[in-house]
């Protein structure tokens, strides 16, 4: 898939009805997905739904970071990065191949920060019941949150190199794709700002961070958490 140019409008209306014809479908894993298609659904709902812009707004899709966006004149670079487990994802494109109504993937099998062989990823997409130790009491929302603050700092050490492109803003932007069952977002949120404390003010960093899901778009700054509802135009 050839990666989306740009998206230009003059005002919000305008930007909308420029979404709206774009197709930011996603195949699965197992069909040919690549990095281009989920940083086009990314960005494409982050624009319907972020309000804090000024109009013209300008966005082109590039490299290091992987957007450019001039809104008023404002000059912002966005990176994008998916949160997911690597051996997550090889076992999630695995079982989309399966042909077994008897199939389970066990997500409590995949936590952050370990890594598995491909041998034993294969094993665990092979069984037909879940066989993981699952979630006890808040352990979802402190690994959200430790998992958060991981990619904030890989990402901002990216970031701080030499030919990683530097603007008068830097914006991080995650999707949220973790294995996890359903989390209480106000105690991880919690845990997320706390860890961050030490971040804001630490040098070259991003001035925003967002975490995208499939029905949020969350934003985290130096002062402020803020948390809005995806806009579903598509």
């Amino acid at each position: 898939m050839a990666k989306m140019n740009k998206i230009y409008a003059t005002n919000k209306s305008e930007m909308i009805n420029v979404l709206s014809a774009i197709d930011i479908k996603v195949p699965l894993r197992s069909e040919g997905r690549t990095n281009d298609h989920c940083e086009k659904w990314s960005i494409c709902y982050w624009l319907s739904t972020y309000p804090n812009f000024t109009y013209p707004i300008l966005l082109i899709h590039r490299d290091r970071p992987d957007f450019y966006i001039k809104f008023g004149e404002q000059e912002v670079g966005i990176e994008h990065t998916e949160a997911i487990p690597s051996d997550y994802a090889h076992a999630d494109a695995i079982y989309e191949k399966k042909d077994d109504d008897n199939a389970v993937l066990d997500m409590s099998l995949f936590r952050w920060g370990q890594k598995k062989k491909n041998r034993e990823v294969s094993e665990i997409v092979s069984r037909t019941k879940l066989t993981g130790p699952g979630w006890e009491g808040d352990s979802p929302e402190i690994e959200w949150a430790e998992a958060m603050a991981d990619i904030i700092n890989n990402k901002t050490t990216k970031l701080r190199k030499n030919e990683f492109d530097k603007f008068s803003a830097n914006y991080l932007l995650i999707y949220d794709n973790l294995p996890r069952p359903n989390i209480d977002f106000s105690k991880s949120i919690s845990q997320l700002m706390a860890s961050l404390n030490a971040y804001w003010g630490s040098g070259i960093i991003f001035d925003i961070i967002f975490v995208q899901t499939d029905d949020l778009l969350m934003s985290f700054d130096s002062s402020t958490y803020k948390k809005f509802k995806n806009n579903k135009i598509w």
